[in-house]
């Protein structure tokens, strides 16, 4: 279950955080988007489990943590990993 507006597991992109950022340069070796995005999908349908009704609150950090640039960057890698 989401503790409170905490961020996945994995997906803390905050300036207080030490998660791992997504590697979104297909040349290196350590490219990782595919397999984040999936682990993002199997965080959020874990979260859905909890939840009741058909909406799913999408939590990604508390707001006065979130003023980093990286945090920013990291979501929009996100989404595009979406879209490919």
């Amino acid at each position: 279950m989401a503790a409170l507006c905490a961020a996945p597991g994995g997906f803390c992109w905050d300036f207080k955080c030490d998660d791992a950022p997504m590697i979104t340069d297909k040349s290196r070796m350590d490219y990782d988007v595919p397999i984040r995005v999936q682990q993002f999908l199997d965080s959020m349908n874990n979260q859905a489990s909890f939840t009741k009704g058909k909406n799913l609150m999408l939590t990604m950090g508390s707001g006065q943590h979130t003023g980093d640039m990286a945090f920013v960057l990291s979501g929009v890698r996100m989404k595009r990993g979406f879209d490919t």
